[in-house]
């Protein structure tokens, strides 16, 4: 069972590192990308637990490849209507996992069909965004 007190150690969060987040880590790693290039400059709180939680739990568990967790993700949080923050991020993944171009606006296609054709446009948009910044890279 998950106590938030068992993460704090001398005052600071997580300062001994579970293997929960180190597998987060990898994960991360296997992406392209590191806490440092977002969820760290939110908070670093907020930043471990996430890379503990969602990276080392469920994004490691077995049973789906990185590339259609990705997928799954993506199209959830173009949904469910998420702020560029969430979507950004998810649709970099994506792209990083091997999602293609026309695979991409498939899902877009499909997820606007069922949560409602105006989430469409913002995806679309914050889509285009990331692929230019892919290009900088």
């Amino acid at each position: 069972e998950f106590q938030y007190s068992n993460y704090r150690q001398e005052g600071t969060f997580m300062e001994k590192k579970s293997q929960a987040y180190k597998d987060g880590i990898d994960i991360m790693k296997q992406m392209g990308e590191t806490p440092k290039e977002g969820l760290d400059k939110i908070d670093q709180e907020f930043s471990d637990l996430s890379v503990e939680t969602i990276f080392g739990g469920v994004w490691a568990r077995e049973g789906l490849s990185l590339r259609d967790r990705a997928l799954v993700t993506v199209a959830t949080v173009i949904a469910l209507g998420r702020e560029p923050m969430a979507v950004k991020p998810n649709i970099r993944r994506a792209i990083r996992t091997g999602i293609s171009d026309r695979e991409f606006r498939e899902m877009l296609y499909q997820v606007m069909h069922y949560a409602g054709w105006s989430i469409g446009g913002p995806a679309m948009k914050y889509y285009r965004e990331v692929l230019e910044e892919l290009k900088t890279e």
